[in-house]
């Protein structure tokens, strides 16, 4: 049985886990499923720069992750034809 990529896995735990976490319980999380933390931070990075997940600092400079729901999704088309979408947090 193929194992789910982690960066779906970090995905399905946002969006099961309502709510800002921190970085730091979402690397014991990624260690527990057997991964390095670093692996773990550059694909929560990755989704972030792909729009799925929003980023935050706190006022310590922790990062923060959360999956909630997006003010506004556009669509981008080109010959009727949908090429991407920009997330609006």
């Amino acid at each position: 049985m193929k194992k789910e990529p982690l960066k779906q896995r970090l995905l399905k735990y946002l969006r099961t886990n309502k709510g800002f976490i921190h970085s730091g319980e979402l690397e014991r999380v990624v260690m527990a499923w057997g991964y390095k933390a670093e692996t773990g931070g550059r694909e929560l990075r990755h989704l972030a720069e792909d729009g799925l997940i929003q980023r935050k600092e706190n006022e310590k400079g922790h990062v923060l992750y959360s999956a909630g729901e997006p003010k506004e999704i556009i669509p981008y088309y080109v010959d009727g034809v949908l090429v991407t979408t920009k997330i609006i947090w």
